[in-house]
């Protein structure tokens, strides 16, 4: 036996045993491919159990033997064999003894020569899942929770192979009606100069079946003249019918705005007037059988495209503006292009068309340009806030909608922007209401309520008329007020078919299903009914697509009302406000369960007794409150209370420890001499402090069993006393029993600059009575009755329900007043941190939550910038304790980076 070496040895054992390893595992791949193959054949030829799909008249006529003139019964079903959907059951007569083969449903002969027949519910079902956007797997997860057999993937690709054809030649079709309805409103349009409205636009369901009545006098002319032309007739550019036409590209995976490389894209034309999709275009640069290595000739190719996913765009529309038969067909040229701010598609359109296209811009896309620039404008202008760029969207928008077809007017009163928020009203329209008042008028959307300066913000005019000039140079294409929210709503319409987690561009299974959207669009949900005819399958036994396209119509009609949109608008605002207001804080960071557990723990508020929050009803009664004190600082004591409820009233006086400030007594009235207490030179009667505690108790308890106080400027004067004097005669628990919280009226009553009560109550509260009061203004009786005939002021309408929701609950106020305590003893330790640039708005808002310069050095010497963020960002009571901003936590960084450098 030969020397053999031992590396050599142990590479041919390592070698046979990876060739045994290969052959067992190609036996067990075999041994389960057999195995599955036996199951599949068991399976297609088991006994039924379960739940079938049958046709209820095939099954019920088959179910006969002839011989013995009785019926057959499914009890003596022998066999089954499975087709997709369908099957074949073998069932033995009972008397007989004879056995038959019987059909659950019925088989559709292939529309050309070649070409097995199939079962009707297999094609249907196929046509089912193109519409309804579902895929095989899906399906066979249905049908298990219904007990009813899986249908294989190959039995529904050849389903979908037949009606596939179909339905997009349905969809080709709808679009050639679509052309001539777009070609006779738009001769209708010309001749009468009607213009039709965007409600109009919004429901081309309700317009397009009336308009496309081929009873209707007024196209009958039109339409006879377009149809009685031969096709080989060659239309010339002169007896062509200029239209508007939508274009807008849909791609099936999102680019981030640097990476587009979707593999596949959808082109719609949708009429200006019908709102009908005139022609589309799928394309497609990915072939799933090519990527497999097929050969070209032995499959039919997805792929059509061979270039970037940026360049399907022009590509698509030059296809259906330019090279598009059905157009020249019916005799009409694309004179207006409504689309985005992509000057490569309108260029690729001006270098193939050979009449001239007029662009139009839509204006969702223009806005979307517009905040995209106003947001790089942010970078170099800090304190231009998010609000501030909706409130200039909102004026873009108003300046050329006003001005619709009005080209100059659009450029004017874009111009105007910039004068009217810089205060120069000279050009501005009767909506100005700056005009009539400029030193009061209240600018709600800008910084501080208040107009433009250069002095506040420097730079920042130049900067918004060079974006604005852009905008005006715009002008021309902005005018027509352009919009592609129908295309935008088509391509919805295609993800629910082919959604974009799924990868359907492989294969032709996108096309089709984007010729079920186009059905949809064009001829609405009832679109299946022709399918199923030119399929030769039986048409629908219910009304179930019937009823779904009148809900759509209704839901059009109503969605275009002006109530209902003003209603999606607040609704829209409301959860815009719900999203600003969402960070809620960190709720868990790796590793950081005991800083977070610390920083939670030191913000809490330490205090001995907190009421329970109250539950919150209808029935909460409002009392109205108002005092006087002897002076304006919070250490000064109260001489009258006054309360109101209705129609009941009361005012006690009592004698304070220390002398009335003499400007207070130069407001009130009330002056102390001798002893006593004189209210305009009246000796006034007093009541000693603690049987005003227990009257004032007992007329909250007899206004109802839950009420909350009413003040103007309740918070930060009348309830800090009011509950300052409960504790010092130990009564607040009872005084928290009675009430709820306490409800401040100053922002609600609000108008523009204007808060002050006395200055509210001369401006809305006029005639003799009122007069009367105002001279006697600064009593606390007085102040009650005037602050409620403010609040039921019907100009003002401030109803009792707003009241309510803004009232702060009687806990929440305690612990305000504990973290403006605590603010006051920590701030003035943190005030070191103004030196690396932390707001003293910020510093105050640390130390109110309880957060030490201690406390920040900790965690930042144990956990560092990660420590920072957890101790000022940690959940408290749904929301961050602090901030969750890095810019605030990286100057805290910066500091004790210093810090640390100088020790």
């Amino acid at each position: 036996m030969p020397f053999v070496k031992r590396s050599v040895a142990l590479k041919k054992e390592k070698i046979v045993q990876a060739q045994l390893l290969r052959h067992a595992k190609r036996r067990e791949e075999e041994t389960a491919a057999n195995i599955r193959a036996e199951r599949e054949q068991a399976e297609a030829k088991s006994v039924g159990f379960g739940r079938r799909i049958v046709k209820l008249q095939l099954l019920g006529e088959a179910l006969w033997c002839d011989p013995c003139d009785q019926a057959l019964s499914l009890c003596y079903l022998e066999e089954e064999e499975r087709h997709g959907l369908a099957s074949i059951f073998i069932v033995r007569c009972h008397n007989c003894l004879a056995v038959y083969k019987i059909s659950t449903d019925s088989k559709v002969p292939s529309l050309h020569d070649s070409g097995r027949s199939l079962y009707a519910v297999n094609l249907k079902a196929a046509a089912g899942l193109q519409d309804s956007g579902l895929g095989v797997e899906p399906l066979n997860k249905f049908f298990s929770v219904l007990n009813l057999p899986p249908v294989y993937r190959s039995t529904i690709i050849r389903a979908q192979d037949r009606v596939g054809p179909v339905l997009a030649e349905v969809a080709k079709e709808s679009c050639k009606e679509a052309i001539l309805l777009e070609k006779n409103m738009a001769l209708i349009a010309s001749q009468s100069r009607r213009t039709f409205s965007e409600s109009d636009k919004e429901n081309a369901m309700e317009i397009s079946p009336v308009l496309s009545d081929p009873d209707d006098p007024a196209l009958q002319d039109n339409h006879a003249d377009v149809n009685s032309t031969p096709r080989r007739r060659r239309v010339t550019i002169n007896d062509a019918v200029s239209i508007g036409v939508k274009f807008d590209m849909g791609w099936d995976k999102r680019g981030n705005g640097r990476s587009y490389n979707s593999h596949s894209g959808r082109g719609s034309m949708i009429g200006l007037h019908s709102n009908k999709i005139l022609g589309y275009d799928v394309v497609s640069n990915y072939c799933r059988k090519c990527a497999l290595g097929a050969k070209e000739d032995d499959h039919k190719c997805a792929r059509n495209y061979e270039g970037s996913a940026k360049g399907m765009e022009p590509h698509s529309a030059v296809k259906l503006i330019a090279n598009n038969l059905d157009l020249k067909e019916a005799g009409v040229v694309v004179g207006q292009f409504i689309g985005d701010r992509d000057s490569s598609t309108i260029a690729a359109l001006r270098r193939e068309c050979s009449t001239p296209i007029e662009k139009v811009v839509d204006l969702n896309h223009n806005m979307s340009g517009f905040n995209n620039a106003l947001y790089k404008l942010k970078l170099t202008h800090k304190w231009l806030l998010t609000s501030y760029i909706a409130h200039l969207k909102r004026q873009l928008g108003y300046a050329i909608k006003q001005n619709k077809g009005d080209v100059q007017g659009v450029q004017a009163a874009i111009m105007n922007i910039e004068k009217h928020n810089f205060g120069e009203h000279e050009e501005c329209g009767d909506w100005c209401k700056a005009k009539e008042n400029p030193e009061n008028y209240v600018y709600k959307g800008l910084p501080r309520k208040t107009k433009f300066s250069e002095t506040d913000q420097p730079g920042w005019r130049a900067a918004l008329h060079d974006l604005l000039s852009v905008q005006a140079a715009l002008a021309h294409t902005l005018a027509p007020c352009g919009s592609t929210q129908q295309n935008e709503s088509f391509n919805h319409m295609c993800v629910t078919r082919a959604p974009k987690s799924r990868h359907y561009c492989g294969t032709e299974a996108n096309y089709f299903r984007v010729s079920a959207a186009v059905c949809e669009k064009n001829l609405g949900s009832t679109y299946t009914e022709a399918v199923f005819q030119k399929a030769a399958l039986s048409p629908s036994a219910f009304r179930t697509r019937e009823k779904l396209q009148h809900r759509k119509m209704v839901k059009a009609l109503l969605q275009a009302r002006p109530d209902i949109k003003a209603r999606r608008l607040h609704n829209k605002m409301k959860n815009s406000w719900e999203a600003a207001n969402h960070n809620e804080g960190l709720t868990y960071e790796s590793g950081m369960g005991n800083a977070m557990e610390r920083a939670s723990a030191a913000a809490s508020v330490d205090r001995a007794w907190l009421p329970d929050a109250p539950l919150l009803t209808d029935s909460c009664v409002p009392v109205i409150v108002d005092l006087e004190t002897t002076g304006f600082q919070a250490s000064d004591e109260i001489v009258q209370i006054a309360v109101k409820c209705g129609n009941k009233e009361k005012s006690w006086y009592l004698i304070p420890k220390k002398n009335i400030h003499p400007k207070a007594a130069e407001v009130t009235g009330l002056k102390m001499s001798g002893g006593k207490l004189y209210h305009h030179g009246t000796c006034v009667s007093t009541t000693p402090p603690k049987e005003i505690v227990n009257q004032l108790l007992q007329f909250l308890q007899q206004c109802g069993d839950s009420a909350f106080l009413v003040g103007h400027n309740i918070i930060r004067f009348d309830a800090p006393r009011l509950v300052k004097f409960f504790k010092e005669h130990g009564e607040v628990k009872a005084f928290a029993d009675c009430v709820a919280g306490f409800s401040d009226t100053m922002p609600l009553l609000k108008q523009g600059k204007v808060c002050k009560q006395s200055a509210l109550a001369e401006a809305y509260l006029t005639g003799p009575y009122w007069e009367e009061l105002h001279k006697s203004a600064h009593n606390a009786v007085t102040d009650c009755s005037v602050l409620d005939g403010l609040l039921n002021q019907s100009s003002i309408k401030v109803s009792p329900t707003r009241v309510r929701e803004n009232m702060v609950t009687f806990r929440d106020f305690l612990q305000r007043q504990a973290q403006l305590k605590r603010r006051k003893a920590i701030m003035p330790t943190l005030e070191v941190l103004l030196s690396v640039g932390v707001s003293k708005a910020m510093i105050g808002k640390m130390a109110a939550a309880g957060v030490t310069l201690e406390e920040l050095k900790r965690e930042y010497e144990e956990n560092k910038l990660q420590g920072l963020s957890v101790c000022l960002g940690v959940q408290v009571d749904g929301k961050p304790r602090v901030t969750t901003q890095m810019k605030t936590i990286q100057k805290l960084e910066l500091f004790f980076n210093g810090a640390a450098s100088k020790e």
